[in-house]
């Protein structure tokens, strides 16, 4: 099985995942996959294409496996200036 990193904004959906790394042409074909049970995430089947992701999950789709990596806010990763 293929896996891969993948690196996703905070609040990803599974559906946006499937487009952004190609395992789906579409929206329309993100929801069919899911719909058909072909979608899982950290080895459970899901059916919710809204399903919020978080760093860490591991999503398989057709013989391929995405590691996501959530990428934090370029104003979080800056240290707070001292007082």
């Amino acid at each position: 099985m293929r896996r891969e990193c993948v690196h996703v904004r905070p609040g990803t959906t599974l559906g946006q995942l499937l487009k952004v790394t190609g395992a789906s042409a579409s929206g329309g074909h993100a929801k069919a996959l899911i719909a058909g049970g072909e979608v899982s995430v950290n080895a459970q089947v899901e059916y919710r294409r809204g399903r919020r992701l978080t760093d860490g999950d591991v999503v398989g789709v057709r013989g391929a496996a995405f590691v996501v990596a959530v990428d934090t806010p370029e104003a979080e990763r800056r240290p707070a200036h001292p007082r």
